[in-house]
């Protein structure tokens, strides 16, 4: 076995002791779980790894020191350890071993893990199919909104500032082309051409589109409305895409995780200038129970 990921994603690697817990948390992440009795010598020498096995077994430690093998770690290696009389050991011996963060294994250890950044987002991992979709009647609106999520996206999980003149630019455009197409086509063409968060965020700004041109808004509160359409979804850059994709039940964890995204959105668009507080209340609370 070579690496066991070349490309720099995650992987989960567990002994017998913690095979069920991995496996979860490996499902969770979107990483692949890998026992540590199959890796081969040097095999996680450039992998971001969790690592969920028992410090104190030296079968364990020889394994993962063959795994690792010699030379400075180039790649995140999280250990998890239990709490308890044997704690301070455990971190003793991940340090030995090249941790580059120790995590107690429990109830808050995915969402620990999530906040290393390791795992895909929505963003430049979201399915976009733009062949033929500018020359396409309303097609070049929903270029341009999308290529204005994915810089919102990325602009949360990097920090970077929001250009809000973008934003708008954007909205206007998605209100264009619905008045070009119609609501049925422009909404069918999303739906043709992207999937999940971005889907959903594009449907959203076009039905408030819509909305605002049915009503008759002003232009400035149709701007309003689109923008916060359009924003309202931004905090589930943080949240990963085996979480916001899974087609199953989530656990109570995961939804615990999936549950952050309006207040993490409204963390960063608070710290950003010039946004109206009608935009950043439909962020915080697009989730709540009238």
């Amino acid at each position: 076995m070579g690496d066991v990921n070349s490309g720099g994603e995650l992987a989960v690697v567990h002994d017998v002791f913690f095979v069920d817990h991995a496996r979860k948390l490996a499902s969770s992440l979107g990483a692949k779980a890998c026992d540590l009795n199959g890796l081969q010598c040097k095999s996680l020498s450039n992998t971001n790894v969790v690592i969920d096995a028992n410090l104190q077994d030296l079968a364990a430690i020889a394994a993962l020191k063959s795994a690792f093998g010699p030379g400075p770690r180039f790649s995140e290696r999280i250990f998890l350890v239990d709490d308890g009389l044997q704690l301070r050991a455990s971190r003793v011996q991940a340090a030995a071993l090249g941790a580059s963060r120790t995590l107690i294994r429990g109830k808050t250890t995915l969402t620990e893990i999530l906040k290393c950044d390791l795992v895909p987002r929505p963003g430049a991992a979201t399915l976009v199919q733009h062949d033929g979709l500018a020359d396409r009647p309303g097609g070049g609106s929903i270029v341009a909104a999308s290529g204005e999520l994915a810089r919102l996206f990325d602009g949360v999980v990097s920090g970077q500032p929001l250009d809000m003149g973008q934003v708008t630019a954007a909205s206007a455009q998605i209100l264009n082309g619905m008045s070009k197409v119609g609501e049925g086509a422009w909404l069918d063409l999303v739906r043709a051409h992207h999937e999940g968060t971005f889907q959903h965020c594009l449907l959203v700004a076009g039905v408030a589109a819509r909305y605002a041109q049915f009503t008759g808004l002003r232009r400035e509160y149709a701007h309003l409305l689109v923008n916060a359409a359009m924003l309202h979804d931004v905090g589930k850059a943080v949240v990963p895409l085996s979480i916001l994709d899974k087609p199953g039940r989530l656990t109570d964890e995961e939804r615990a995780v999936i549950e952050r995204h309006p207040g993490a959105g409204f963390d960063y668009l608070a710290k950003q200038s010039g946004l109206p507080k009608a935009v950043l209340d439909a962020v915080l609370h697009h989730h709540e129970m009238l």
